[in-house]
């Protein structure tokens, strides 16, 4: 019983899994194919079949024909082939722009150094929310963006180089300093110990709190 279950290596399935999981693929399979199947076969149905109840095979339960590809292909010919020439020339046209501007983004990004700052992010879609309630509210385009803008630039000039300051200081602290600096509202340096040295001589050695001409005189 337990080698039913068991499984012949490590990347195989047992005999009752492996026929479980493609039970459940079938079905899956069913779910998906189904939709399509019906839609291909009502195409070649006459309106009096597809009124007249489900019908499912072509040829048994109805007589297949092509009036209805007639009536679109031929028929409205300009009605339906316009907007397939104008959707494919849509997506062809978006697809080549974003690949070009991705491309370029890409380059940039791997060529250059970048690091990105979550503050200025953060301002940029701020005033982007400021655009759209802005124009929500009825306020003229031009008017909302350049405020926007406005807005983005000043905080940035201002906010923007506070934060730059603080992030500079923290990075020139030792790590246990920098983070009581990040729980300290006044951002405030502590004082760092300077590292133990030895001194000039053999069995001198300069402590890390006392100064290092001390040691030297020692020596």
């Amino acid at each position: 019983m337990r080698t039913l279950f068991r499984r012949r290596s490590a990347l195989d399935l047992g005999p009752v899994s492996k026929a479980i999981s493609y039970v459940l693929l079938v079905a899956w399979a069913f779910v998906v194919l189904f939709p399509l199947y019906w839609l291909a076969i009502t195409s070649l149905k006459q309106p009096i079949d597809v009124d007249s109840g489900p019908v499912y095979l072509p040829g048994v339960d109805f007589k297949p024909t092509l009036d209805a590809w007639k009536y679109i292909l031929v028929d409205l010919q300009s009605d339906t082939v316009r907007p397939y020439v104008n959707t494919v020339v849509v997506g062809l046209s978006s697809a080549l722009i974003a690949l070009i501007l991705g491309s370029s983004a890409a380059y940039a990004l791997v060529r250059f150094r970048y690091s990105p700052r979550v503050g200025v992010i953060g301002l940029f879609v701020g005033c982007i929310l400021f655009t759209i309630v802005a124009l929500a509210l009825g306020a003229a385009v031009p008017l909302a963006v350049v405020s926007a803008a406005a807005v983005f630039l000043i905080l940035y000039q201002t906010v923007g180089r506070r934060f730059k300051r603080v992030l500079g200081i923290l990075a020139d602290l030792p790590t246990d300093a920098a983070a009581g600096c990040g729980r300290d509202p006044d951002l405030r340096a502590l004082p760092t110990r300077r590292p133990a040295r030895h001194a000039a001589g053999p069995d001198h050695h300069v402590r890390g709190d006392e100064p290092a001409d001390r040691g030297l005189a020692d020596a």
